[in-house]
């Protein structure tokens, strides 16, 4: 893994499953579940990753390098932690898939991307929170279907960073600044 770990900051990458966001995967658990979920069972969990590096584009925009701006940085244990790797959205059928990936498909999935590349990762270590703006993720609202009932649509909802959860809150949050990635601190602890 030392070579695979080098290339990635190479290009100052990391590894984020974001949170849920209803796209044609049928996610059934959203934010904070998703989440917290993933966290708790890193070895049995088959996440979709993407890698995202400093003056990528997020938010909900067609053009952005990542299918949210809240989520989990991942350090894969093993080669084989890595399922699988695409250079753009693989589709839920494709991510089941399991093969032996080698380090220049990993990089050509990060210098070649069209959008957002998608991994699957399984077997990982959780190293912290990443937050980008727009610090949002997907949440429903109640809308008249047109019939009388009602139906659940997404919407974004705000990410408040000082009421997460008490299994995120332990995490440390990252977010990419100047070009780099950066360690948020509470305020707190500089001045003490």
């Amino acid at each position: 893994m030392p070579q695979f770990y080098m290339m990635l900051r190479t290009y100052n990458a990391l590894i984020v499953h974001f949170s849920g966001m209803p796209r044609g995967s049928g996610a059934t658990a959203y934010y904070p579940n998703d989440l917290e979920y993933a966290v708790a069972n890193t070895t049995a969990t088959r996440l979709a990753c993407s890698t995202v590096k400093p003056y990528d584009v997020f938010g909900p925009s067609q053009s952005s390098n990542a299918t949210g701006s809240v989520g989990i940085i991942l350090a894969p244990r093993t080669n084989a932690s890595i399922l699988d790797v695409w250079p753009t959205d693989a589709g839920s059928s494709r991510s089941r898939i399991v093969r032996y990936v080698t380090l220049q498909e990993c990089e050509d999935t990060i210098t070649q991307r069209v959008g957002y590349n998608e991994w699957p990762v399984t077997d990982y270590e959780v190293l912290g929170l990443f937050v980008m703006d727009p610090m949002q993720v997907v949440g429903f609202q109640k809308l008249p279907d047109g019939f009388g009932g009602t139906v659940d649509m997404p919407v974004p909802v705000d990410v408040d960073l000082t009421a997460l959860p008490p299994v995120l809150s332990k995490l440390p949050v990252f977010t990419f600044s100047a070009g780099l990635i950066a360690k948020a601190v509470p305020h707190n602890d500089l001045y003490r």
